[in-house]
């Protein structure tokens, strides 16, 4: 059986918001590095990224963090074009998520938004509440950073910390993940019992 962010008592499970985001986004970033199902993976991620956004500092109702590219009520978007832009930027989690609206039409799904979604969801977290304890994130940011020249920063240093990695071999990432995760997997064991 696949690991999973958030530990599952059969009980019950007790998790804050942050939890669930997480959780969303680790599973969005495994579907992804197995090359499975797009269409999850992007309600997944932008489930994740809702939830996350929710959780940044507003101020005067807008958001002010550069990390917020596809928030609603971004600062750098102008009033009169945030509808324009909230409509663009979520249309295929709408066209996913909506069963009342568009039920007889299709839409032309581009999978590469995928991408879009993570890093944002990533970057938005990890202004809430840090990402270093999550080897799924880790991992995708050292897999997006293979674009050096596109990233700055903490994201063009990433692939470093993954020198024996192949970041365009998908099951040596999945690999690497299941490798990151064993200790903690051992150190709960021991806790357990």
């Amino acid at each position: 059986m696949a690991e999973r962010a958030v530990e599952i008592d059969l009980e019950t499970v007790r998790l804050s918001k942050i939890d669930v985001a997480k959780s969303q986004l680790c599973e969005a970033i495994m579907l992804f590095f197995e090359q499975r199902d797009p269409v999850s993976v992007h309600t997944l991620s932008w489930a994740a990224l809702e939830i996350i956004h929710e959780h940044l500092d507003v101020s005067g109702g807008q958001v002010d963090s550069c990390s917020c590219v596809l928030h609603y009520n971004n600062v750098h978007i102008k009033n009169e074009y945030k509808k324009f832009w909230a409509k663009g930027v979520r249309r295929y989690r709408n066209y996913f998520k909506h069963a009342n609206f568009d039920k007889d039409n299709k839409i032309d799904f581009n999978p590469k938004t995928n991408e879009i979604v993570i890093l944002e969801s990533i970057m938005c977290l990890n202004d809430v509440c840090g990402v270093d304890d999550l080897p799924e994130v880790l991992m995708f940011v050292a897999w997006a950073s293979r674009f050096t020249d596109f990233f700055t920063g903490e994201f063009k240093l990433s692939a470093l910390g993954y020198p024996d990695v192949n970041l365009y071999d998908f099951s040596s990432i999945i690999d690497e993940i299941k490798h990151m995760k064993l200790p903690i997997q051992l150190e709960k064991n021991e806790c357990n019992g």
